[in-house]
């Protein structure tokens, strides 16, 4: 008897995936600034979850332009004093560069942190505003509507026109499949 073959859960990229590749590449920008020029080509300022990450990836930014070396001396002024772990920021980069992935790891560290970043900033399909507009999880837009002319209910008066939904109902549309 042949056994079925079991499916592979899905990849899911959480937080601490993205705070853990966040810690990698800073420690990378400043333990091997050539990799720098890598994550800029993948990664935006607006990718970064925490102000202290997203900090150093600005300044390596500016100092490169500025045609000035990344260093730990020069990026420390211009970021946040704290790390995401309460310890001073000298101390929390320090970590970082020692524990530096290799730079082998730069490119799918930033291609992991700007995945999450486009999932995180795309529109919840399920927030009430959505909903209330017609979009749902598998729509653009809302459905397509013609106006047809309703009947005035006993009382209430002609409200004017209402909408009719095109789409086919529940029996026609399994009927198409």
């Amino acid at each position: 008897m042949a056994l079925a073959k079991q499916a592979r859960p899905r990849e899911t990229t959480t937080l601490n995936d993205v705070f853990e590749a966040e810690r990698g590449l800073v420690g990378l920008i400043l333990a091997d600034p050539a990799t720098d020029g890598v994550m800029a080509q993948i990664l935006r300022d607006e990718d970064w979850t925490h102000p202290l990450h997203r900090g150093v990836f600005e300044v390596a930014g500016a100092l490169v332009a500025a045609g000035e070396a990344i260093t730990l001396a020069a990026v420390l002024p211009r970021v946040a004093d704290v790390g995401p772990d309460g310890t001073p920021a000298e101390a929390y980069l320090a970590a970082r560069i020692a524990g530096a992935p290799a730079a082998s790891e730069a490119e799918p560290l930033a291609r992991r942190l700007a995945a999450a970043a486009d999932i995180r900033d795309r529109p919840d399909p399920y927030s009430p505003r959505r909903l209330r507009m017609g979009l749902s999880a598998g729509r653009a837009s809302p459905a397509r509507t013609v106006p047809v002319p309703r009947r005035t209910q006993p009382g209430r008066g002609d409200r004017g026109l209402g909408h009719q939904d095109l789409r086919p109902s529940g029996k026609a549309r399994s009927a198409a499949r």
